[in-house]
């Protein structure tokens, strides 16, 4: 196990991590779980992925208060309608971000063991674990959050108001146009309805035959940078 460099290159960072599985690649699994944890003591972290220190694997850990627990091929399965914004950081970024984050969530993932386990988590933990969800997909706080400069911070209660709403406005448009290009994209169709029929099964809402595929749809990379630019913010100082 060892200390490693926090990755901070844009490109990728930007990359979907991928599924391991876990019976198989135990020594793998030890040796990235050790290596999060060990960079997350000496950076004294709440939170990192496995991207984040050069391994594109869908694993990251949580610092619970010294209890650093660790999740792999996690997947939410369901948030609640509450939403909080919520200042984060990141390891791999300079600044704060706002962002619209989930009060509670529910999610299912597997331990470093191979158990598969299922729980719910509220703030501020459903808001961490949201962002190392992005991260594992390959999004950044920076792709849609809202910086938080000095100008921001110095501003006055009535002006950071006013900031908050222009963002959280054009989060809606920009979700308007994205939800619009989808309906219009036969590509991004298709994996929008792939996304939610795995998320049914996840749910338990949808049940599975033995002879059906169970083939994941990727998304190339073109596509990914088509999402992401569509819903990438506006710097507002």
């Amino acid at each position: 196990m060892a200390v490693k460099e926090i990755i901070k290159d844009y490109d990728i960072l930007s990359q979907r991590a991928k599924e391991i599985a876990v019976a198989a690649n135990a020594e793998e699994i030890e040796q990235v779980v050790g290596d999060i944890k060990d960079t997350i003591r000496e950076n004294n972290l709440t939170h990192l992925t496995a991207p984040q220190i050069g391994y594109n694997k869908r694993v990251f850990c949580i610092n619970f208060e010294g209890d650093i627990r660790a999740f792999i091929n996690p997947m939410i399965i369901n948030m609640t309608d509450g939403i909080v914004l919520s200042q984060e950081r990141c390891a791999s970024l300079e600044h704060e971000y706002k962002i619209p984050r989930h009060k509670e969530i529910a999610a299912i993932y597997q331990t470093p063991t191979g158990t598969t386990e299922s729980n719910k988590f509220v703030e501020p933990v459903s808001c961490i674990f949201q962002q190392c969800q992005d991260l594992i997909d390959g999004v950044l706080l920076s792709d849609y959050g809202l910086e938080i400069t000095p100008e921001f911070e110095q501003a006055s209660e009535s002006e950071k108001f006013d900031v908050l709403a222009y963002y959280l406005q054009h989060l809606n448009e920009m979700l308007d146009k994205l939800n619009d290009e989808i309906e219009h994209n036969e590509n991004l169709k298709k994996t929008r309805d792939a996304i939610d029929f795995m998320d049914s099964v996840a749910k338990g809402e949808t049940k599975l035959e033995p002879t059906q595929d169970l083939t994941p749809i990727k998304l190339n990379r073109a596509t990914r940078r088509l999402i992401q630019r569509k819903t990438k913010k506006k710097v507002v100082h």
